[in-house]
């Protein structure tokens, strides 16, 4: 599945285009133009040394957030986000997982109270699997863990995208009324204390 983002892009020669960005399987394709004509580009994510967000204005492009490209050979490739908000955060996650960086990768754990005696029914409701499709949401692992006394939900993938298009799913709000009963007190997230791969 290839996924395009509408962007400006300066090369590090300084040269400035603005068309579309693909994320593909092992490489990102540039595609625009500009005043003097069209340009085409295929990066593997093996030519990315490292990525991360401008930090200053002079880093950024045109003001906007920007990500920095690292290149093989130290050179710099700046990418901003057109019309599209919050674009730049969503592609470094995407890039993360893509080019292998476990740093990119975040794990959310939330901790929600069960009543007395309805641990059956939570796991009946959990056999379906969530009311949500993971891949969607961005992320890469989903596991929930139940006791007498509470359900654990872990949650592994692209933190901006899996927050954004959680807030936005209909599906995921509509099954929270049948945890209604089921639950007992507010959740709250917990904090990694220790892990080890």
């Amino acid at each position: 599945m290839r996924i395009t983002y509408a962007v400006t892009w300066e090369e590090p020669g300084g040269t400035r285009w603005s068309g579309r960005l693909e994320l593909g399987a092992d490489e990102l394709r540039l595609e625009g133009s500009n005043g003097d004509g069209a340009a085409s580009k295929e990066l593997p994510y093996s030519d990315v040394n490292r990525f991360r967000l401008a930090r200053s204005g002079e880093e950024r492009l045109q003001g906007r957030p920007t990500l920095l490209l690292e290149l093989r050979g130290g050179e710099m490739l700046k990418i901003a986000g057109v019309s599209q908000p919050g674009i730049v955060a969503e592609l470094s996650d995407r890039l993360g997982v893509l080019t292998g960086d476990p740093k990119a990768v975040e794990t959310a754990a939330i901790v929600v109270p069960l009543r007395p005696g309805s641990r059956a029914e939570v796991e009946k409701l959990l056999r379906n699997g969530p009311p949500f499709d993971p891949s969607k949401l961005g992320l890469v692992r989903h596991e929930v863990f139940v006791s007498e006394e509470e359900a654990i939900f872990v949650f592994q993938g692209l933190p901006s995208v899996f927050a954004r298009r959680l807030a936005e799913d209909d599906s995921f709000w509509n099954a929270a009324t049948e945890w209604r009963p089921l639950v007992r007190g507010r959740a709250r997230f917990a904090d990694s204390a220790y892990s080890w791969s």
